[in-house]
């Protein structure tokens, strides 16, 4: 039997996609990570996963607390770093500041690598 999507979600293979991976992402942090809030919820898959399932709902359908918008200069950033610890967005806050730590990395690892290339091929590091 195929998961159910809730009401009021726009795009269900995205929510379903993206919920899986989030989901893999956080268990994977859970359980080998440094998160200490992840770190409580080890000994309890089960309350972590309704947890992380009433969080990535209320998130995809624009609920409390996600309906909280952006104050004047703070970056998106910021406004995750909010929820973190908090009962109603502190495993997705965890998972998007994850998500951005993965991003840069994959950035820097791009440009550095790109970096390389170009040295590589250029007379000044030949010698």
């Amino acid at each position: 039997m195929p998961p159910k999507v809730p009401p009021g979600i726009r795009n269900p293979k995205t929510f379903l996609e993206v919920g899986r991976y989030l989901h893999m992402l956080l268990v994977a942090e859970m359980s080998d990570g440094c998160d200490p809030f992840l770190a409580e919820w080890k000994e309890k898959p089960k309350a972590f996963g309704k947890a992380y399932q009433t969080q990535f709902i209320a998130y995809a359908q624009g609920a409390y607390p996600f309906t909280t918008p952006l104050t004047a200069g703070q970056t998106p950033l910021q406004w995750w770093m909010v929820f973190e610890g908090t009962e109603h967005g502190g495993i997705l806050a965890v998972s998007s500041l994850s998500v951005n730590i993965c991003v840069c990395m994959l950035l820097i690892h791009t440009f550095v690598g790109h970096r390389y290339k170009a040295l590589r091929g250029s007379s000044a590091f030949n010698g």
